[in-house]
């Protein structure tokens, strides 16, 4: 192979593996525009905690839907009373 080619091929796989970023990067920048940031509140640990074992209590079938949803709902409440001025 001659280095004329072995540049050429380079070239390609560089330009290819850019491509590739950039598609990656596309898929990024659409996922940020709908992002939220987390709550501004000390308690949001604790609280994405409750979220977790919440819906994984619904998901196990050991609540509800909406038992799992108002407990969780319950207990951020006392939390962020908590916090509130």
């Amino acid at each position: 192979m001659s280095a004329l080619s072995e540049n050429v091929g380079k070239e390609t796989a560089l330009r290819a593996q850019y491509v590739q970023e950039l598609i990656e990067a596309d898929t990024e920048l659409k996922q940020l525009e709908k992002a939220k940031n987390r709550p501004a509140t000390p308690a949001w640990s604790q609280i994405d905690s409750i979220l977790q074992d919440e819906v994984r209590a619904a998901i196990r079938g050991e609540k509800t839907v909406q038992e799992a949803l108002s407990s969780a709902a319950k207990q951020a409440d006392a939390l962020l009373a908590k916090y509130a001025g």
